[in-house]
């Protein structure tokens, strides 16, 4: 039975929203990205996990990916001085993936954007204006509803909200959201010239 989603507008073009595009396109799916940009080169989600690298390889950009990132094949965790643990992806048990990478988000992102562009998608390079409807639901207005209609062939029959943290659907429906008591925050660098524990491990100290 084909589905009754046949044109899908996407808030944010980052690895989510760009992955989603890209596979929705391949299904027939008429998608259109509204994506600001303008991403720092280091922001949380640099260090993949190995278990991402096979839809890198389905979406055809871990090539890409590789050139620009760093290889790692491993994580070292370091506590103290005489505390250090170490652990190697290919001596994960079951692992699909032994390997992954450190990788600029900035062009992290773009490579996965380009995935989306290359399989079809319509990425508009700005944010996109919404308003709540009468039935609890969401819609695009102004602008960005005619530019989507333009791009799309009609109405989007489904707005997916990957935007991240900025909640835009979840906040304009004034949907709750559950915090833990910690209130951490973390600040990080990027060292060269380093002694490390293991070669080709992700090091954090």
């Amino acid at each position: 039975m084909k589905s009754q989603i046949q044109r899908v507008a996407i808030l944010g073009g980052g690895p989510s929203g760009a992955a989603l595009g890209a596979w929705l396109a391949r299904e027939g799916v008429s998608v259109v990205i509204f994506d600001r940009g303008k991403r720092p080169p280091i922001v949380v989600g640099e260090s993949l996990v190995p278990a991402i690298v096979p839809y890198l390889q389905d979406l055809g950009v871990e090539d890409e990916v590789a050139a620009f990132s760093i290889w790692k094949g491993g994580a070292t965790f370091i506590y103290d001085t005489d505390y250090r643990l170490s652990l190697r992806f290919d001596e994960v048990r079951h692992a699909r993936t032994t390997y992954s990478y450190n990788t600029p988000r900035d062009l992290f992102d773009r490579a996965l954007l380009g995935a989306a562009k290359k399989a079809g998608v319509h990425v508009v390079e700005d944010s996109a204006s919404l308003e709540r409807d009468a039935a609890d639901g969401v819609r695009l207005v102004g602008e960005s509803a005619e530019t989507a209609r333009d791009l799309l062939g009609g109405e989007p029959d489904l707005v997916v909200d990957a935007g991240g943290r900025t909640r835009t659907i979840a906040r304009l429906l004034d949907l709750p959201t559950v915090t833990g008591d910690r209130k951490d925050a973390a600040l990080h660098a990027h060292l060269e010239g380093v002694e490390v524990e293991v070669e080709g491990n992700v090091h954090t100290d």
